[in-house]
């Protein structure tokens, strides 16, 4: 189960990251370069705004090229 915020201690400091940044990061497929945006979901795919890619269906493909999901990379 996931919570408000994950905790990592470092020697004596203590990092809190909003898991909310963690999934909701842009995935980009490696063959056309479509970016998913999970603040903009996928509307073509019915994917509603909010979905991390993490939640999309393994069936997902890009709405570009036909690209299954294993191939889309985190994009920084």
């Amino acid at each position: 189960m996931l919570t408000k915020y994950n905790k990592w201690t470092v020697g004596s400091w203590q990092l809190a990251k909003d898991t909310k940044d963690l999934n909701m990061e842009k995935y980009k497929c490696v063959i056309c370069g479509y970016l998913y945006d999970p603040e903009e979901g996928d509307p073509s795919g019915d994917i509603a705004p909010g979905v991390p890619f993490n939640d999309l269906p393994s069936d997902y493909i890009c709405p570009v090229c036909g690209a299954g999901k294993d191939e889309f990379l985190i994009y920084n």
